[in-house]
């Protein structure tokens, strides 16, 4: 049997305002509080209390009774430390990623004549005195732009008559294999064996190394202790074993007693669980204010609104003066030409609040069979004939409950499907046709039609879009159609808020249009009556980006 479960949902402030009395078991969700309440038929909204909620009175003693309460654990002492009194609380991520507040300096391909400017510089420096040398057609400096160079080569000698054979300059070296000596040509002419100077080596040799003589190989187990002490090779491997500043193992009991002798030990103080909370892990003090605010950090572009002369410098150019015209018209009539899209401001459509289109309104439509021109068309054309009053939406408990209930479905009735193999098309299909035979629909949550508008979310935590309880036997396929922005990664999931584990979770996806998303495979099964939330968030990405949502199907077998 397919069925299609909806909680009844509004937001904190409507649900106040209606305070309507609930069924026994029926449940009412907040949709901006993510708390909801359960009926028991009798009580009006604003006296039920949330599910599972406790006092305050309830915390406190069950915070109190518990051992150890008021423990504050290395993890955490560890973490309030290497962050700053307020971090980078001072300033918002707005502030830190305006450029206006940056210091340093950005990189050159941000600046647009930078190539230009750094070419014609150069140029002007190149052979110039305290310039830039140049290169000659064989890529090296040329000599009139090189200091005198004297250069040193060895030369191998088998003997005199060798030597005095060699094209040597003054300072060259001779090493005589015959001698095993060498000489420095220190006059001009390598012929002449006066002008060669002979390098003395110290005649004192090492006669023995403590008492030892020949190839002589010692170690700490040959030289006994005196006054200098040395460390042996065992203590130098237990030395290495020991942390620099070790000190010797303390009893429990020894533990116990200095850590409680000092004053307030455990104490966690109300400003500090506040700051700690207020706090993301690792929060930005991996980085410091003046790193963020630094332009040779930052990433991306930047408004046209941040460059001081962009204005000016636009307006002179000659493309945009000759089309100035064609936008700053109050009413425009006639076709609008141009290599450019005529964008226009919704805040200056009138009539934009949202109303019941009747056959007589007009649609703005882009004609495919007329080379996509603007055209407008009535309602009452549209296909499909325009409003359909029996169309399948996500909208108010009422509506849905006026839809006429077949309380026994046959493998002959229909389901309004989206194909997937045919770029989701709605068709319907047969019940006894659905895979696996006993196979049906335990939810299908429609947020909008598959393209939009449906619901979105920049949160990178999991934020509940629906919930509802489980009776079936085994969950089969979960699918969804989402989208995530440009850049970003976005990741949905059903989580068993009954048994606290993930029942399906889809990897994460970036495509930046609605498609399918698979949950992937089943992960924790849930039992019967569980109470299950489907759940979406943005897994990378920055704070303005965010995952959008419209269709959710959950496929069972009872």
């Amino acid at each position: 049997m397919a069925s299609r479960i909806q909680t009844r949902r509004d937001t904190a402030a409507n649900w106040t305002s209606a305070n309507p009395t609930l069924a026994v078991g029926e449940m009412g969700y907040e949709t901006d509080t993510d708390k909801f309440k359960m009926g028991d038929g009798t009580t009006a909204w604003t006296s039920l209390t949330y599910h599972k909620d406790q006092t305050d009175s309830e915390i406190k003693t069950a915070y109190e009774n518990n051992a150890d309460t008021n423990e504050f654990s290395d993890a955490e002492q560890t973490k309030l430390a290497g962050i700053a009194t307020s971090a980078t609380a001072n300033d918002t991520d707005a502030n830190l990623k305006d450029r206006a507040n940056h210091t340093g300096t950005q990189l050159s391909s941000t600046v647009s004549d930078f190539d230009t400017t750094a070419d014609a510089r150069i140029t002007a420096q190149k052979a110039a005195a305290n310039g830039l040398a140049t290169l000659d057609a064989g890529s090296k400096i040329p000599t009139a732009q090189l200091p005198a160079l004297a250069i040193s080569d060895t030369f191998v000698a088998a003997n005199q008559t060798a030597m005095l054979a060699l094209t040597a300059e003054t300072g060259d070296v001779a090493v005589r294999t015959d001698e095993n000596k060498s000489y420095i040509l220190q006059g001009t002419d390598p012929s002449i064996l006066g002008d060669w100077q002979e390098l003395l080596t110290p005649t004192d040799a090492v006669l023995s190394v403590n008492s030892q003589t020949g190839t002589v190989s010692l170690d700490t187990d040959d030289i006994a202790e005196g006054t200098n002490k040395y460390v042996s090779a065992a203590q130098k491997t237990k030395l290495d074993g020991i942390e620099t500043a070790a000190t010797a193992d303390q009893t429990g009991a020894e533990i116990k007693t200095a850590y409680e002798a000092e004053a307030n030990t455990n104490e966690f103080s109300d400003a500090e669980q506040t700051k700690l909370s207020g706090i993301a892990t690792g929060a930005t003090a991996n980085d410091t204010d003046a790193n963020l605010k630094a332009r040779a950090n930052h990433t991306g572009t930047q408004l046209s609104s941040t460059i001081s002369d962009f204005s000016a410098t636009t307006a002179a150019t000659a493309s945009v003066t000759a089309n100035t015209a064609k936008v700053t018209n109050a009413t425009h009539t006639g076709e609008v030409t141009g290599s450019g899209a005529l964008t226009v401001d919704k805040t200056a459509i009138t009539g934009k609040t949202l109303v019941t289109a009747v056959g007589t309104d007009h649609l703005l439509i882009t004609d495919a069979s007329d080379t996509d021109n603007l055209k407008k068309v009535l309602v009452s054309d549209m296909l499909g004939g325009g409003t359909d009053a029996a169309a399948i939406h996500d909208d108010t408990a009422s509506e849905i409950s006026a839809v006429i209930e077949k309380v026994t479905p046959v493998n002959a009735d229909l389901l309004l499907i989206e194909d997937s193999a045919a770029g989701n098309v709605k068709k319907r299909v047969q019940i006894g046709n659905l895979p696996g035979n006993n196979d049906h629909v335990a939810l299908l949550l429609n947020f909008g039609d598959r393209t939009g508008p449906g619901v979105d979310t920049s949160s990178s935590t999991y934020v509940t879009f629906g919930i509802f309880p489980y009776y079936g036997t085994t969950i089969t396929l979960g699918k969804c159609s989402a989208k995530v922005s440009s850049g970003a990664t976005g990741q949905v999931r059903f989580y068993n808020i009954t048994a606290a584990n993930i029942v399906m979770e889809s990897t994460t996806f970036s495509n930046t249009s609605f498609s399918s998303i698979d949950l992937g495979t089943l992960t924790n099964q849930p039992s019967g009556g569980d109470i299950i939330e489907f759940q979406i968030k943005r897994a990378t990405g920055t704070g303005g980006d965010q995952v959008d949502l419209t269709t959710v199907i959950l496929f069972t077998t009872y």
